[in-house]
């Protein structure tokens, strides 16, 4: 697990997340990065990617494309999942290598779930 936050607080609350919930965790490895999103280029292998409550339109467009990119280079199945979709559903129907899987309301929050079309 590789999360990415721009801000070092939400980095430290996330880390503070993952140790108190370290015993219940089916993944024990993970590496948390202080940085703007958009200018990372995810790992080749990476296959799900989850978007807790995801960027502005600009940064999501950059992620998108780096995430695209690494599947040219190395073609696989992900899956996307976001949590709060709605405000942008315009910038992922912009992603046509994606198709909205399933969309879920748990509580009071709503999940969309993508894949790449293969």
């Amino acid at each position: 697990v590789v999360g990415v936050e721009v801000a070092k607080s939400f980095n430290a609350a996330a880390a503070a997340n993952f140790e108190r919930c370290r015993t219940k965790l089916r993944c024990t490895e993970w590496e948390l990065l202080t940085s703007d999103a958009s200018l990372l280029i995810p790992p080749a292998d990476a296959t799900i990617f989850f978007f807790y409550n995801p960027f502005g339109p600009v940064v999501l467009r950059k992620v998108l494309e780096n995430i695209h990119q690494t599947l040219v280079e190395r073609p696989r199945p992900v899956t996307l999942v976001f949590r709060h979709p709605g405000q942008l559903q315009g910038i992922l129907e912009e992603a046509v290598w994606l198709r909205k899987r399933a969309a879920h309301a748990i509580g009071e929050y709503e999940y969309w779930i993508l894949d790449n079309a293969s």
